[in-house]
C-alpha cells in the first residue's frame, strides 16, 4: 500500500508489526514510528523528508536512505534538500 502512497506527506504508527518498511515520496516530509519492535529494516527516499522520529524500534539493524529514485526526475529544477530533524533511536 505504502509503494502506492506516492503523494504522502505523513506516517505516523504505534506498534506496527513489520520486519522491513519502505517510503518513497517526493511529498513525504515526516515518519514517525513508535513501538515498531519487529522492524529491522527501513528504506526511505524522500527528498522533502524533514522529520524522522523512531522509538522504542529496538529491532532495527539497518536504515538506508537512497540516494536516487525513479521519482528524483519529478523534483522541480534547483530543488535543495532540507534540513533533516530526528528523533530518538
Amino acid at each position: 500500500m505504502l509503494a502506492a502512497a506516492k503523494k504522502l506527506r505523513a506516517f505516523d504508527s504505534y506498534k506496527l508489526w513489520v520486519g522491513a518498511l519502505s517510503f518513497a515520496g517526493n511529498s513525504l516530509e515526516s515518519v514517525d514510528l513508535h513501538r515498531s519492535d519487529g522492524l529491522a529494516w527501513l528504506k526511505i527516499w524522500a527528498p522533502n523528508l524533514r522529520n524522522l522520529g523512531l522509538q522504542g524500534v529496538y529491532g532495527l539493524s539497518r536504515l538506508d536512505f537512497l540516494d536516487c529514485h525513479s521519482m528524483q526526475s519529478q523534483l522541480p529544477p534547483g530543488h535543495v534538500i532540507p534540513h533533516l530533524a530526528g528523533g530518538a533511536l
